[in-house]
């Protein structure tokens, strides 16, 4: 009976949880993903091209709001409606100190600490005007206009971003704070928690009262403690080595995006080789340049940033061969797609990526493995004082 409770109510619960909500923050990735490929929609666009069932982006301000589930939002030349029917809204994380950012990507001081905010969308319609927002998805075209709405087709659900800053930012911020803080802890988890912890109480007051269980009554009350053990001495030193090791492995399982965000342009098919051409999706030619130490590359894609690593080596970035993804012969120049990264990584992106992915495993297992030592520890002292205060 011990053994069911909490195999049920601290681990398998738990687990499922965590296996949904990063299964549900992979989905709202891939929707990120998928809004890199679609065309910006723009006023010239509107009025020479038919596109209606067509998919595309658009950043805006919030212009008007009409009904609960109603907006409509400006870029200054073109407003759009958008139906937020049945609409994920994600609240963007605020910008911390990213206006101070230098040559190299500093995810962890740019931006705040904390997943993607999920709001209703009827609560989108309090927001103010000049709220920022990008939407992407399929775009059909009522009485002469645009109207963004969720599609039946695969895929076709609205991605409904709100952010603040540089809309440069929101593909960067989105991959990189897109994921949960720690899994385990999910919307289960404390409803688990506690009516396990409660069944194993009540389960102590039954073996209490019958001759013979004081051994399993002991074993009983020590386990309905276990949600508060962590935070106890002295196991409580390895927690908080747990969670330094299980955020490493949630910011390298982000940067391992990140590293291969720009090579997903170029497909698996596409080797990373220097000349290398894709289009992004207004047309234009993004292009992959390798420059052989830092020096070069600074001169060979002015403007551009570093994305690097925790597992790339900071002395070895003069003597690292760089990938320059958007540069050409005009580098420094700004796209007019806020996706369309112009970036350098010091190494070939898909094998620093691949690294970051083991990395993280490493990390997620070790932390696991910490966190199961302290809980034990802290178990059998807790079992131990009872046994001497109760006996």
């Amino acid at each position: 009976m011990i053994a069911g409770i909490v195999l049920l109510g601290y681990v398998i619960l738990p687990l499922f949880g965590g296996f949904r909500v990063r299964r549900q923050w992979r989905k709202f990735r891939d929707a990120v993903y998928q809004s890199m490929e679609y065309p910006i929609i723009n006023y010239p666009r509107v009025r020479t091209e038919v596109l209606d069932g067509e998919s595309f982006r658009f950043f805006g301000q919030i212009e008007a709001v009409q009904g609960d589930e109603q907006i409509w939002l400006t870029d200054g030349s073109l407003s759009v409606q958008v139906d937020l029917k049945g609409v994920e809204v994600f609240t963007l994380p605020a910008l911390n100190a990213y206006e101070d950012e230098d040559l190299l990507e500093d995810n962890e001081q740019a931006f705040a600490d904390a997943s993607p905010t999920h709001i209703p969308a009827n609560r989108i319609t309090s927001f103010p005007q000049g709220t920022r927002i990008m939407v992407s998805g399929e775009l059909v075209m009522v009485n002469s206009r645009p109207v963004f709405r969720s599609g039946d087709k695969k895929g076709g659900e609205l991605l409904v971003l709100i952010y603040d800053g540089d809309p440069g930012t929101i593909l960067r911020r989105s991959i990189w704070s897109g994921r949960q803080r720690n899994e385990y802890w999910n919307q289960l988890t404390p409803v688990s928690l506690t009516l396990a912890s409660f069944s194993l109480f009540i389960l102590t007051y039954i073996y209490l009262r019958s001759p013979g269980f004081l051994y399993l009554s002991h074993i009983s009350l020590t386990m309905s403690l276990a949600p508060l053990a962590p935070l106890l001495p002295p196991g409580l030193l390895l927690f908080s080595l747990y969670r330094r090791i299980w955020r490493a492995g949630r910011y390298l399982r982000a940067e391992r995006d990140l590293l291969a965000l720009p090579a997903r342009r170029f497909g698996q098919a596409v080797g990373m080789r220097n000349g290398s051409r894709a289009f992004l999706p207004d047309g234009r030619v993004y292009r992959l340049q390798t420059f052989r130490g830092l020096d070069a590359a600074l001169a060979g894609c002015p403007g551009a940033k570093i994305r690097t690593s925790r597992i790339i080596v900071g002395d070895s970035l003069d003597r690292s061969v760089f990938y320059a993804f958007g540069c050409s012969q005009q580098a420094g120049s700004s796209f007019a797609d806020p996706f369309a990264e112009c970036i350098m990584i010091p190494g070939e992106p898909r094998s620093l990526s691949e690294r970051c992915s083991r990395g993280a495993r490493f990390r997620e297992i070790l932390g696991a493995a910490i966190f199961g030592t302290a809980l034990l520890i802290n178990l059998l002292v807790i079992f131990t004082l009872l046994w001497f205060i109760l006996v």
